[in-house]
């Protein structure tokens, strides 16, 4: 039995040494695995390919999986051979580990196919993905018979030698990093997430499996040595400093909540309702559903920002905000030449609707890694590969605009903002203070603390120094591991001394709830002015606007019994504490948003009770209604997290505003919108409620 048991323990150390040898090929094939199978936020990597301009990325992607196949394979066969001729050439005994050597090197070059294949699957490109696998066949056949290819076009493949092809992978390596640093928002743009993915991870691999084989020759530890450089070098290199626009400031300081409401006042019509807005963070689907939502109900509603006060975002919903404030501020009035139709809603999305996640991963797989490993701040990071993918995707659709992402987030709010007099609605970015855990608010006005109780101001951490939209917007968006916390801080003496670091507003609170309801206790102070300076003189409708389908639609009901959930049963007693700290935020948002609902229900008979105290004759008519959209799941395609949409997730979006579920809401606003005798307009009569499939 002792045998037995010495001769499986010598083959598993035998196996464990062989595949330690060529562990660089192992981790990054199994990382690509992983991720790619795991990862919300990169596990959609491919579904920019089923984009009607995306037929080169499939060329670049096809491409991508060839070069981290054949540098798994290449560099794992470089390191068997270069360890038996240290030990002096030894083929291995017993058979098994000869087999091993000729086949674990071909095992990672078909990993990263089925790696691709598993991805086109996940992304439904059904044709892209068989085509995968028969490339990875022909791939498998060609490494089993090589030398046999060899020697039949000896005439030609002699010319080929090892060093050539070490030459070219060097500079496909040299010349693709030098670009990706230079410029991910370009070089992301033309291959594509996929074949950044690819590519990125690809290249790590001769320069790891270079140090390994240095480390085990000289016996030094190299790799350890370059971890311990990292984690020293993470105190003096952090290049992850919020961005800001140099030598500008944005005077938040000096400007006040009860400003932003007279403007308001001035310009919305008094016989309306007043709009506010809380919107949900999850990655573009947040975004691209607030702007379907916004978008709709500008195009259908004429003047409805101008009854729009403020709206309350977290993570990807604070983009959607943002967004639909710079198309206003550049095209409040779309309508379509040639159909005669609104546009608006269109526009936004289109400019929404793009691959972001490219220049982020072509970011964190080139700059961003080698940044780890220098012990000074040299390149930027994803977060701003991140923010400048927005800047230049809302350009391309709005190629004239006077008012882009690139300009400061509180130019959009003065009296003239990009040249013109409107209104934008008051935007409320949600963000978390790292080191406090607090909530930390990017917004146009001081941050008052009678007003947002227990709640940080960014601008005034943060020196007033200005902030353009797109970062503003990441303020509230940095869910890692994809958007790396930012370092804010003051300009003392011209050194720059950190404060602390802004990281996604839903690990505080993710549906903007909370700070709506601090905003709305505001208000209310107001409820018994004279109509023209009452700012719910023709009502409040409250838009709370969801997209996490996982959660059933039923339990966002005020009154219903929080759902039980699956025990935990693997390593409970180690894993309690973070299960129970993340699902805790979970808890703490839907706690908020039935709050909302609830402070929302009582709000009616507060501002009815003003209203008579104001000497109103006969039955009220004022309203306060919440009305909630919400992002039901699609069976084929659930909308996915990160910062890339399918086609088929964006056609579903659009959709659901008038599905079941959403079309009373939809209705109602619709109708509130009414003049006092019941009329509605011309515009939204014949464009929605006229044609409108949603019935209640």
């Amino acid at each position: 039995m002792m045998e037995l048991l010495h001769k499986i323990w010598v083959v598993i150390t035998t196996v464990a040494k062989i595949l330690t040898q060529s562990r660089f090929s192992l981790i990054i094939v199994l990382l690509t695995v992983f991720s790619l199978e795991f990862v919300g936020q990169i596990k959609d990597i491919l579904v920019g390919l089923n984009y009607p301009e995306s037929r080169m990325q499939v060329v670049f992607f096809v491409l991508a999986v060839n070069w981290l196949a054949f540098q798994s394979w290449g560099w794992a066969r470089y390191i068997y051979n270069r360890t038996q001729a240290v030990d002096g050439g030894k083929r291995g005994e017993p058979g098994y580990q000869r087999f091993l050597i000729d086949w674990l090197p071909r095992a990672y070059a078909i990993a990263a196919f089925v790696a691709a294949y598993r991805a086109a699957i996940h992304a439904q490109i059904d044709n892209i993905a068989y085509g995968i696998i028969a490339v990875g066949a022909l791939v498998l056949i060609f490494l089993v018979y090589r030398r046999d290819i060899a020697e039949k076009f000896a005439a030609v493949l002699g010319k080929v030698s090892g060093n050539s092809m070490l030459y070219f992978t060097l500079a496909v390596m040299a010349v693709s990093t030098v670009y990706a640093i230079w410029s991910p928002v370009s070089f992301g743009g033309l291959l594509g997430a996929g074949a950044v993915v690819f590519l990125g991870l690809g290249s790590i691999i001769p320069a790891g499996t270079l140090l390994v084989s240095a480390a085990r020759e000289n016996g030094f530890p190299v790799v350890g040595f370059m971890l311990v450089l990292a984690i020293v070098f993470s105190w003096t290199n952090d290049n992850h400093r919020v961005r800001v626009i140099e030598g500008e400031k944005s005077h938040t300081d000096s400007l006040t909540l009860q400003e932003s409401l007279d403007a308001w006042l001035t310009q919305r019509d008094p016989t309306k309702p007043m709009v506010l807005v809380a919107t949900a963070g999850g990655g573009l689907r947040a975004s691209y559903w607030t702007a379907v939502i916004m978008g709709r109900f500008q195009d259908q509603i004429p003047g409805f920002n101008k009854q729009v006060f403020a709206v309350s975002g977290v993570s990807g919903g604070s983009v959607g905000a943002v967004f639909y404030n710079a198309a206003l501020a550049n095209d409040e009035e779309c309508v379509d030449s040639a159909s005669e139709k609104p546009c608006f809603e269109s526009k936004l999305l289109d400019s929404i609707g793009q691959d972001y996640l490219a220049a982020t991963v072509t970011s964190m797989l080139y700059g961003d890694l080698i940044q780890r490993f220098l012990p000074v701040p040299v390149f930027s990071d994803r977060a701003a590969a991140l923010e400048e993918s927005w800047e230049a995707g809302f350009a391309r659709i709005y190629p004239n605009a006077d008012c882009g992402l690139e300009n400061s987030f509180t130019s959009f709010f003065v009296a003239d903002a990009c040249g013109k007099q409107q209104w934008l609605p008051r935007l409320l970015i949600n963000g978390t203070y790292e080191e406090s855990g607090r909530r930390l608010l990017t917004t146009s006005f001081k941050v008052e603390p009678t007003t947002f109780l227990d709640t940080h101001d960014f601008y005034e951490l943060n020196d007033q120094s200005a902030l353009r939209a797109s970062t503003a917007a990441l303020n509230s968006a940095r869910f890692s591991y994809v958007s790396p916390a930012g370092t804010f801080g003051k300009e003392i003496n011209d050194d720059f001394v950190p404060v602390g670091h802004v990281i996604d507003g839903g690990y505080f609170e993710n549906y903007g709830a909370n700070t709506l309801s601090n905003l709305i206790d505001w208000l209310k102070q107001h409820s018994s002015n004279p109509p023209n300076e009452n700012p719910f003189s023709g009502g409040l409708i409250v838009i709370a606007i969801s997209n996490d389908s996982t959660i059933p639609l039923q339990q966002y009901d005020i009154l219903a019994v929080p759902a039980s959930a699956k025990p935990q049963a693997f390593l409970n007693e180690v894993l309690a504490p973070i299960s129970g700290l993340a699902n805790t935020r979970a808890g703490h948002g839907m706690l908020a948003y039935k709050q909302l609902a609830q402070y929302s229900e009582q709000l009616k008979s507060v501002l009815v009770g003003a209203e008579n105290n104001a000497g109103a004759s006969g039955d009220s008519d004022v309203a306060v209604d919440m009305m909630h959209f919400y992002l039901a799941s699609n069976s084929e395609q659930p909308p996915p997290l990160g910062w890339i949409l399918s086609e088929q997730s964006k056609e579903n979006m659009r959709a659901q505003i008038t599905e079941k579920h959403n079309c009373s809401g939809y209705l109602d606003i619709l109708d509130r919108f009414r003049d006092r005798e019941g009329n509605a307009t011309a515009k939204y009569e014949q464009q929605s409620i006229g044609t409108d499939p949603c019935t209640r």
